[in-house]
């Protein structure tokens, strides 16, 4: 087997149940409830049906045989299946009813559960390979939570009706409970075991799942389509994704074959039990050995034992999958972040922080690899420094160290003599803000969201916006848009126009002029742009975040002139520090650097 008893029982579904109810009763209390009693009391309304119809039924064949027939009993029946009938469709009316509007209303609030559940983890968490397969799971089962649901759900009906039928029909023939329990145990096992095939196969393909859908999405992309058009990668990245598919699904039928062919014959045999079982009643009956309608009552009851085991093995068998498909979202919603927040509140400051940086060792997780080794380093309050140095160097690692999105494996970073593993994020990241090399872009906003965005819990200022657009040098070609401010930017939408690459960067950098944090890091804030841009948003960076504390990651040595100190990083140590004008005539690293990319400009 598959997997192992141990697995089975950590994968236990009524862990699962526990977790999916009360994560859904939390959502929606009063819809999920009435599901839940609707569907309780619909399964008891069933049995009750049975039991009339077929002493209804009883009732005609002892009336049509009598010379003097009673008709008290039958109106009584009749009055009852009428009850029973109209308390079931409003019943039925319920259910359907809530499950409609829990799929309207859950939906999209699971999404959001695990959005937030995401944001509570940390950087260091999300970059796992282990979790990224698990997010991968969980996005693709977190729709199969509301089936485990109506699955639990149907457990709890044919349970119920399965319990109430044995109880009618064990007081006359227990013997025949115990031949229908032995003909369903075949359909129990050959269930669960091609189940657990199919899992298998969907678990073990997982990343090469990813892969394919990944390339898949650069075929769906009109921001990846223009080099594959030019390329002529279509049908390389289109085969990528196909053949995974094609080998997936021929392997998958393969097996639903197989299944289905042996669930056929087993049924075929209880269907055989079931007409054997109305054969002896009618002898019975005929022998006058049973009366009428108990007999009926004891067919139909038989019958709805059948029906209900099959439909309650169906229902464990699949909660049995669905937990095991499930499990990966329930992981993801316990799983805890790689550290704990801290518990100072860092103050809102009105000046730059310094920040010391104290024998500082750090290795990615599962890496044995030190980024840094013993690093020190030292930022003034409202000093800005330029951090440059070849790819390899740690520059984004430091950008990543100092947002605490990984903590130092030995040493310390303090934050104004705060150490930056004590503070509660939240309140430090008020005071910070980040420019990425890969920035985030919103084509489905407005230029104007796009740019508040980075105060997004404050009420928009106008007159800041536009003149963080000014600063960021993006205020011109702004102002040259259809809509302006108001423009959407993406032609996915209605009226929607697209973006350059350099244009997207002038206005993430608006973004964070707005924001305008005491602490600020730009990491290759202007790679897309081109050098006189450049020039001139370089140069009102340093004087707009005047007071201020200004971290700027960059390749190019000829931009980073006007900073108060240069830092050269290398293989994870400080190899040269000072000034533009010190570090050239120093000669060294900086100085050979600078002089090769001028010459590059030059030529």
């Amino acid at each position: 087997m598959y997997y192992t008893k141990a697995m089975q029982e950590k994968k236990s579904i009524w862990i699962l149940a526990r977790w999916v109810f009360s994560l859904t009763f939390k959502l929606s209390p009063l819809l999920v409830g009435a599901s839940v009693v609707s569907t309780f009391f619909k399964a008891i309304l069933d049995i009750a049906q049975v039991y009339i119809f077929a002493n209804i039924i009883g009732q005609i064949i002892t009336l049509a045989s009598s010379p003097n027939p009673d008709t008290k009993s039958i109106i009584f029946y009749l009055v009852a299946r009428f009850v029973i009938i109209t308390f079931r469709r409003l019943l039925s009316f319920i259910e359907e009813y809530s499950h409609q509007a829990i799929y309207q209303i859950l939906d999209p609030l699971l999404d959001q559960s695990l959005a937030v559940k995401l944001q509570t983890l940390r950087i260091q968490t999300l970059e796992s390979p282990e979790v990224q397969n698990k997010i991968q799971r969980a996005r693709d089962g977190l729709g199969a939570l509301l089936n485990f649901l109506w699955t639990s759900l149907r457990v709890i009906e044919s349970g119920t009706r399965l319990l109430l039928a044995s109880i009618g029909v064990f007081a006359v023939y227990p013997v025949l409970i115990l031949i229908n329990l032995i003909i369903r145990i075949p359909m129990y096992f050959n269930d669960k075991y091609f189940r657990q095939v199919v899992w298998k196969m969907y678990r073990e393909t997982t990343e090469s799942r990813r892969m394919a859908r990944e390339s898949y999405s650069y075929l769906v992309s009109t921001q990846t389509l223009h080099e594959i058009f030019l390329t002529g990668s279509f049908k390389y990245l289109l085969n990528h994704f196909s053949s995974y598919f094609k080998s997936y699904v021929k392997q998958l039928n393969q097996t639903r074959k197989t299944w289905l062919i042996r669930a056929n014959s087993i049924t075929y045999l209880t269907e055989l039990y079931q007409l054997s079982v109305y054969i002896f009643v009618i002898s019975q009956i005929i022998n006058k050995t049973l009366e009428a309608g108990r007999g009926l009552v004891v067919a139909r009851f038989v019958e709805t034992i059948d029906d209900s085991m099959a439909t309650f093995i169906f229902s464990i068998n699949e909660l049995q999958e669905q937990s095991i498909r499930l499990w990966d979202t329930y992981e993801l919603f316990q799983l805890k972040p790689s550290f704990p927040d801290g518990n100072k509140v860092f103050p809102v400051l009105t000046k730059g922080p310094q920040i010391d940086i104290k024998n500082m060792s750090f290795s990615y997780p599962n890496s044995k690899k030190n980024i840094f080794d013993n690093f020190n380093l030292q930022i003034k309050s409202g000093e800005k420094i330029a951090i440059v140095g070849e790819n390899g160097a740690g520059k984004t690692t430091l950008v990543k160290l100092l947002c605490n999105m990984y903590q130092v494996n030995r040493g310390e970073i303090a934050v104004n003599n705060l150490n930056l593993n004590s503070l509660k994020l939240d309140s430090y990241y008020k005071n910070l803000s980040v420019l990425f090399q890969e920035y985030n872009t919103y084509p489905h906003l407005t230029v104007k969201q796009n740019i508040a965005i980075g105060l997004p819990n404050k009420h928009i200022n106008t007159l800041k916006m536009k003149t963080a657009a000014l600063h960021a040098n993006s205020k011109d070609f702004i102002e040259a848009l259809p809509s302006k401010y108001e423009q959407i930017l993406s032609e996915r939408y209605k009226k929607g126009i697209r973006l350059s690459t350099g244009q997207w960067q002038k206005l993430a950098i608006s973004r964070f002029f707005y924001r305008s944090s005491p602490l600020v890091i730009f990491d290759e804030p202007t790679a897309a742009i081109d050098a006189v841009a450049e020039s001139k948003i370089f140069n009102r960076i340093y004087k707009f975040f005047q007071n201020k504390t200004v971290i700027i990651i960059s390749h190019r040595f000829s931009t980073v002139r006007s900073a108060d100190r240069i830092i050269v990083l290398d293989k994870g140590k400080i190899v040269e520090q000072g000034t533009h004008q010190q570090l050239l005539d120093l000669k060294g690293k900086y100085a050979h650097s600078f002089n090769l990319q001028a010459k590059g400009y030059v030529n």
